[in-house]
């Protein structure tokens, strides 16, 4: 175990470093790009927020494929197939040379609500319409056990349960 310890505070000493690694010559997105996180079904995606002189940019690829560039090179638009992997990588490419960015998927899904405008149970919103209501569990109020806030001082709040007592399960 003492060997486990001094290894791995050899390594330790080892891995940290103060010397940075610097960017390439031809880097052509300053400092590094934050990740992007896509629409659900369609993206569009401005180029000229990653890189400031756009008309250098050659093509984009995104997860492996090309993407159309547009005349004056400044957005890119971008359809999210269903299959589309989570976290994918688009590169710019720009004299021979590439940028990636990390790009992901949206995890946006479509739910589909639905109510029944003729329920009879219903509340006023204090705005002009109304609410449906739903009735989960039990509905008999005086059966209900109701909590008050008799009174409060500086750091002490005291409780009163008003109500039959129940055992909590």
């Amino acid at each position: 175990m003492k060997r486990i310890f001094i290894l791995c505070l050899v390594a330790l000493a080892f891995a940290c470093s103060r010397e940075r690694t610097p960017l390439p010559q031809n880097h052509f997105i300053p400092g590094l790009a934050i990740p992007l996180r896509l629409d659900k079904d369609q993206s569009q995606i401005f180029l000229a927020d990653l890189v400031p002189d756009i008309s250098i940019i050659d093509s984009v690829y995104l997860d492996g494929k090309k993407v159309n560039l547009q005349e004056d090179k400044n957005n890119i638009t971008f359809k999210t197939p269903a299959d589309a992997n989570p976290l994918m990588e688009m590169k710019i490419w720009s004299k021979g040379s590439y940028q990636s960015v990390l790009v992901m998927k949206s995890r946006k899904v479509d739910y589909l609500y639905s109510f029944d405008p003729a329920n009879p149970d219903s509340v006023d919103n204090n705005v002009g319409g109304i609410n449906s209501v739903m009735k989960v569990g039990l509905t008999d109020k005086p059966a209900l056990p109701i909590i008050l806030l008799p009174n409060m001082k500086m750091q002490k709040v005291n409780l009163m349960l008003n109500g039959p007592k129940r055992q909590a399960s």
